[in-house]
């Protein structure tokens, strides 16, 4: 049974450029990598509405390499700290909806330390 976290606000980790889903999900492994449908306390696809993240800096070491990272930034596909409020919680993975989202941090990938936005636009 799915288990929505609600009327708290929820620390997730996930790689994106921007929340919109990509054409392609052929790189969603589902043998490789969590799959919602058999994850406790979700059990089922995800939505077309939802996105996916780790629920710990941890875990999302544990699913991404600091050469997936690497791979990534190159496409300008970055980590980030987001804060969602009415998520769905699995053992690995927090689904979300853009609407809920309340806050999106950039983090270093290897660290965790939030990257000021003065550093990300070059300005003093």
């Amino acid at each position: 049974m799915e288990h929505v976290d609600q009327h708290a606000d929820r620390s997730a980790f996930t790689f994106m450029e921007r929340l919109s889903h990509g054409k392609d999900d052929s790189y969603h492994d589902m043998s490789q990598y969590p799959n919602p449908l058999n994850d406790t306390g979700i059990g089922r696809f995800i939505a077309p509405n939802e996105y996916c993240a780790c629920k710990s800096l941890e875990q999302l070491h544990h699913w991404f390499t600091e050469e997936d990272a690497r791979t990534l930034a190159k496409t300008r596909i970055y980590p980030y700290k987001i804060v969602v409020r009415d998520c769905v919680v699995g053992d690995k993975q927090v689904l979300f909806t853009k609407k809920n989202v309340v806050r999106r941090i950039r983090i270093h990938y290897s660290t965790g330390k939030i990257i000021p936005k003065k550093a990300l636009t070059g300005s003093k």
